[in-house]
């Protein structure tokens, strides 16, 4: 067996996320473009590289031939996507358009991490024994219904509709997150669980970060940069109003990306 480290394909792998996550962090300026644009060209190397190496840092026929793991991948991406900028939107919809201190804005927060750390090992938990996709799909459902309860009622609807939007978004995210996990590490062989686990954190970094992106991307066009002020405030929230209804259609994408990934049940009984 040869061994090695392919430092050239980390290098270009480096290279083509910092272009595409800092790009995503500017936009919509000039330079997010030209950053992206390089992400992207530094993407192309990347595969190139890949595609002549023994023993490549990602194995990409893994992405072509197993629909379970790209689909995995995918969904997880999205879902950090559509939750991790939310509590950062209900947070300022609180603070400015309510009036609530910080200390009861994050106090109503707490409800969303609260269910989530109950029901993500439960989760995680029945996935061994149920078809994971199964379980993450009604988690990504969950998720986009939160969403649109968040969507309704952020704007004057009760504390109580509020609490009940991150509730339902805590439950989805808590549904989907372990049992997605699971089943990206199950559609793989051994040889490849390394791969796995760093594309699940690559996944969460950029969903993530994408989240943001498009969070600042929309505040930037319907605020522009100006101090939040009572004058701009229904501009701030007709901005989160139409994050949230980005995350929905997001989410709704999600919803059909992890139902059609296969099912790692049957990945592991032709093993």
């Amino acid at each position: 067996l040869k061994s090695g480290f392919d430092s050239g394909g980390a290098v270009l792998y480096g290279c083509m996320l910092m272009g595409i996550m800092y790009g995503l962090t500017v936009l919509p300026s000039p330079a997010g473009i030209l950053w992206i644009g390089g992400g992207v060209a530094g993407g192309y190397l990347f595969f190139r590289w890949e595609q002549k190496q023994e023993r490549p840092l990602i194995r990409l026929s893994t992405f072509r031939t197993n629909r379970t793991f790209l689909c995995s991948n995918v969904a997880a991406m999205i879902n950090y996507a559509v939750v991790f900028a939310v509590g950062f939107l209900v947070s300022l919809s609180l603070q400015y358009t309510r009036g609530f201190d910080p200390a009861t804005t994050g106090m109503i927060l707490l409800a969303q991490p609260l269910v989530q750390t109950v029901v993500s090992p439960l989760a995680g938990k029945a996935s061994d024994s149920v078809e994971p996709a199964i379980i993450a799909t009604l988690g990504m459902a969950a998720t986009t219904i939160g969403l649109g309860v968040l969507l309704i009622v952020l704007p004057s609807g009760s504390v109580l509709w509020i609490l009940a939007g991150l509730v339902i978004l805590g439950l989805g995210y808590g549904l989907f997150s372990s049992p997605n996990t699971n089943a990206i590490m199950s559609s793989v062989e051994v040889t490849d669980l390394g791969m796995a686990s760093g594309m699940v954190s690559t996944m969460r970094t950029v969903g993530q970060l994408i989240s943001l992106a498009i969070a600042m991307m929309v505040f930037s066009v319907v605020i522009g940069t100006v101090e939040i002020t009572p004058d701009v405030y229904h501009q701030l929230e007709r901005s989160i109003s139409i994050i949230l209804l980005v995350f929905i259609g997001l989410g709704i994408l999600g919803i059909f990306t992890s139902y059609v990934r296969g099912t790692v049940r049957n990945h592991e009984s032709e093993e």
